[in-house]
């Protein structure tokens, strides 16, 4: 050591010192930490280090009382006049970016230009409705001379608030408009000449290359600062955007690129192709309207809406051939046009229709036909449990039973309270009544002149606001909460019986063994849907004098011609059953 220190030729004073300083700069370090870790590097407030590094930088606190609110206010806005605050239909909120998407050819940039027309010649329902603004348009993909101009000429646009973005670059001629390099440029362009919509189209293709689209990090940092823009300026940022070839049946799933593109966006409008739809186009346009006939009509939803209602009603709309003239000659385009009428599916809707292979759709609509056939045998609702049961004793799935329900038409509902509810699963129209014929005294006819006339209902005991009781011999119970009148044996006083369905389980049905929630004649528990395949063994033997609602070959009730001797009659060995959902079952109506 004191070699070293005298080749080096540095005294051991010298030594002692440096070591102070540095033991004296430690102590210090512990008892004022570096400002840098608070995001300041020089101790003054500021960032900078003296150097090249980046701007000052500082935080500003602003108390919430100092910003003053307003209200959401809709560019596109469908409300019908004299709607209650539960029925508005804000659909494009101002000062925001919103999206357009859908599959390819489902006229997404025609409908761009439809809004530019409207937004141009203040005919958008909207805060702009007669006051005619001015547009940016920047298209990416499409010629403005061959496509664009003759669109916008289509749709009536005000070519004069129209404007098409260039970027004027020196050291590049094939420059375009980049986000989020030329945002500052774009807001200073969008104060001068009052421009309240800018169409990206398409969204994707003004992002800069270097940025990846499927990482959301990447996809946030270009489009925040076009939310930013937005929201300063109160300019609505329509991007239009496609589907991936992925199946799905929630469109902001299928947006191609990151999650990130349907999180940022705070409303968006999905396009679909409805081929099911038989729906004509508006009447006024004569032929030629396309796309809404027979060969099916387009499908516009909402997909999202962070600031209004997003059940908000499909529309039905056209693109329609239109030439228009140019310098020279005739141009043959396209243009978006609504037709008036609201789509009963939803883009939701057929999206989950399109992700079904043949044999997917062969198999629902069969389960929608045995759903319909077993509600409608049970006189128009079973509790749920009671279905799920039955479609398993047959092989139906429970995820193509549910997709099942919606194509057969069929509503769930929660009957009676508490402990005591029930789900119901009741067709949209019960359809037995046009199918009974019910004896009464009001003449040969019926009291209401025919064989059809509404049975007499029995009176509810005093103080029973939960039950009912039909006295039809063939009509099963619609209602959860019916329970037995008559004597112990559920005999109604027509001849018949009555039905009761419970809240509990009563025991393993008669027929199926399943868990019971009816009782059925002599208050043996059977499910209605069994009872009606025909009669079950061990009850139509069971003793005592058969009632006309026991199924074919009951006595009494029976003669009458005016009294319907069952609802279906017993098979017999060799009798097929052509149903898909019913081949399981044996010939004696067991499953």
């Amino acid at each position: 050591m004191t070699a070293a220190r005298v080749e080096a030729g540095i005294s051991e004073e010298a030594l002692n010192a440096e070591l102070r300083s540095l033991q004296q700069q430690a102590r210090d370090r512990r008892r004022h930490p570096p400002a840098e870790h608070n995001g300041d590097r020089n101790g003054d407030g500021s960032n900078s280090d003296g150097g090249d590094g980046p701007p000052n930088r500082r935080l500003l606190f602003t108390p919430a009382s100092k910003i003053t609110p307003r209200p959401i206010t809709w560019v596109w806005d469908t409300t019908p006049p004299g709607a209650g605050p539960a029925e508005l239909q804000g659909r494009f909120p101002a000062g925001s970016l919103v999206l357009a998407v859908g599959r390819a050819g489902l006229g997404k940039s025609q409908f761009a230009t439809w809004m530019t027309a409207q937004v141009t010649n203040g005919t958008l329902p909207g805060c702009y409705h007669r006051s005619p603004q001015s547009v940016v348009y920047c298209a990416a993909e499409d010629s403005w001379e061959m496509t664009i101009v003759p669109r916008l000429l289509a749709a009536s646009a005000d070519l004069d608030r129209v404007f098409h973005v260039r970027v004027a670059d020196d050291g590049d001629p094939h420059a375009r408009l980049t986000l989020p390099a030329d945002t500052s440029c774009l807001e200073a362009g969008l104060a001068t000449h009052q421009v309240v919509l800018v169409v990206l189209d398409p969204l994707l293709s003004m992002l800069d290359a270097q940025i990846n689209d499927y990482r959301a990090r990447e996809v946030r940092q270009a489009l925040e600062p076009v939310v930013a823009v937005a929201d300063r300026t109160r300019c609505l940022f329509l991007g239009l955007a496609h589907f991936t070839k992925a199946t799905g049946t929630d469109p902001l799933l299928l947006v191609s690129g990151s999650g990130a593109f349907g999180q940022l966006i705070r409303a968006g409008v999905g396009f679909a192709r409805d081929e099911q739809s038989s729906q004509p186009t508006d009447p006024d346009e004569g032929e030629g309207g396309g796309g809404g006939g027979a060969g099916g009509a387009f499908v516009l939803s909402q997909i999202k809406n962070n600031l209004g209602r997003e059940e908000l009603p499909s529309l039905q709309y056209v693109i329609e051939p239109k030439a228009v003239e140019t310098p020279e000659g005739l141009s043959h385009v396209s243009r978006f046009h609504f037709t008036g009428r609201q789509s009963q599916r939803s883009v939701r809707d057929l999206l989950r229709g399109s992700g079904e292979d043949a044999e997917e759709r062969s198999e629902r609509e069969e389960a929608a036909e045995w759903l319909r056939d077993l509600l409608d045998d049970a006189g128009g609702a079973l509790p749920a449990k009671e279905v799920k049961a039955a479609a398993r004793s047959v092989g139906i799935a429970e995820r193509t039973l549910d997709r099942a329900r919606a194509r057969a038409g069929v509503t769930s509902k929660r009957d009676g309270f508490g402990k005591d509810a029930v789900y119901l699963w009741r067709l949209a129209c019960t359809p037995h009544a046009r199918h009974v014929r019910q004896h009464t005294e009001g003449g040969a006819h019926g009291e209401h002149g025919g064989e059809h006339g509404a049975g007499t209902p029995r009176p509810r005991p005093e103080g029973d606001t939960k039950t009912t009781t039909t006295t039809r011999p063939d009509v099963l119970p619609s209602s959860p909460s019916l329970s037995p009148s008559g004597d112990g044996s559920g005999r109604g006083a027509a001849g018949g019986f009555a039905w009761s369905m419970e809240a509990e389980p009563v025991g393993p049905c008669a027929v199926c063994t399943q868990a019971c929630y009816s009782r059925g004649p002599d208050r043996r528990p059977v499910h209605p849907g069994c009872w009606t395949r025909g009669t079950p063994p061990g009850i139509a033997d069971s003793g005592g004098t058969p009632d006309p609602g026991l199924g074919a070959g009951a006595t009494g009730a029976a003669d009458d011609p005016t009294v319907r001797t069952g609802t279906a009659a017993p098979r017999t060995a060799g009798t097929a059953d052509t149903h898909p959902a019913r081949s399981q079952r044996s010939p004696d109506g067991r499953p």
